[in-house]
Formats: structure tokens, sequence, C-alpha cells
């Protein structure tokens, strides 16, 4: 490449192109972390007590609403009977909403605080009793598994495993020599084995056959070799 009277490269006059630097954060679209899935029943509470808090309570259900006076639904645990025109109002009948008839709203300053107390008591009563049932699942799931109980209180400690099978070895592979008596011939004979290390369950069958080998030995006298 040639070079120019100042003495550097053609190519040095060429503007560098200045590498775009990327945020150091990007902004995730939608939610950030989604935490655990809400149940069935959890999910309705939590939008039953922010309608009750934010709504104004003047507008009708869009629905209509129902006037089944309960015989077809349950009867609403929070609002039973309009406080203007004294319908019956079935569970269909959300306190949100004014009366499907005369047009009474149920969330007035006193009736709105005692709903979103009803409503918040239920809401605890619910997650309570799911993370119950959530850790009782774990325990028996755990208890399959072969694990012991979990102490209260040690929610975030491992169980400790029962020993699966007839034992659990307790070292590396060891070799040991067996000494045998024959009670016919009167024959001592031993014997090289290799094997794992004998677990804590089979310990008191070795010591009793150990025992046995015992009392062999101490009912035979051994010949005094000549000096």
């Amino acid at each position: 490449m040639p070079w120019t009277s100042s003495g550097s490269l053609t190519s040095d006059r060429i503007p560098t192109r200045q590498p775009t630097t990327a945020p150091a954060k990007q902004q995730v679209k939608g939610k950030s972390q989604a935490g655990p899935p809400k149940s069935k029943a959890v999910s309705p509470l939590e939008t039953r007590l922010h309608n009750v808090e934010y709504a104004s309570g003047k507008e009708k259900d869009p629905k209509g609403g129902c006037f089944c006076l309960a015989r077809e639904h349950g009867l609403s645990t929070y609002v039973p009977l309009c406080y203007g025109c004294g319908l019956v109002l079935c569970n269909l009948n959300l306190p949100h909403y004014a009366c499907p008839h005369c047009g009474e709203s149920f969330l007035d300053n006193t009736r709105r605080s005692a709903l979103v107390a009803q409503i918040l008591e239920e809401l605890r009563g619910q997650v309570a009793k799911e993370e119950e049932e959530r850790n009782r699942a774990i325990e028996e799931a755990r208890k399959a598994e072969g694990a012991f109980p979990m102490l209260p209180g040690a929610s975030g400690t491992q169980g400790v495993r029962r020993p699966s099978g007839k034992g659990t070895a307790t070292g590396p592979q060891s070799s040991h020599k067996v000494l045998s008596l024959n009670s016919t011939t009167k024959k001592v004979t031993v014997s090289s084995y290799t094997n794992t290390p004998i677990s804590f369950v089979r310990v008191n069958d070795c010591l009793c056959h150990l025992q046995v080998l015992l009392d062999l030995v101490s009912e035979y006298t051994f010949p005094v070799p000549s000096p």
C-alpha cells in the first residue's frame, strides 16, 4: 500500500466507525420475573378484592345480574340482601356492582371497608390452606423417596436419606482372610476374600458367624510344633 507524503497509510484517512455500545441492561418486555402460578381459587379472590377497593359501585352488572332469588345459585356471602329494595341476591351478583333491580350501591364508606376486610380474610385463609397442602405434598414425596421427616422450622434442610436395600457401605473395598475349622476332619483352612465393607445392617449377622467360629476354635486343641 503506497505511503503518503505525511508518512501515513492511505487507509488511515478512512474514518473509522465507532462501535455502538449496547445498553448495560435491556428492558424486558412484559413482566420481569414471573412468580408461581396462582390457583383457581386465589385469582378470583384477588380480582374481587381489587374491584371492591377501586370500583365506584354505581355501575350495574353489564350481564344484567341474576334474579333467581338464590333459588338456582347459592346465597351471596357478601351482600345477601339489597339495602334499598330488599332483593335477595345470589352469588352471581358481585358486590362491586349495584343492585340489578333498584341500582343501590353496596360500596359506601362503611360497607366497602367491611367487604375489603372480609375478602382479605378469605384470601389469607386460602393462601394458608394451599401452602399447607403444598408442604404436605412435599413431605409425602420426601417420605416416598426414603427420607426422614423434616423437623418443624427446618424448611431449608434436606431430609436424611434412609439406607436402601440391605445396608449402606461405610468405606472402600477391603480384603480379608477367614480362618475356618472343619469339625469333622479337624482341619483348619484359610480363605481370602475381597468384598465391600460390611454394612451396618449386616453387622449383627457377622458377629453371630464370628461367635460360632470362636466356639469351634475353642473346642479344638492345636498341636504344638516341635522346636
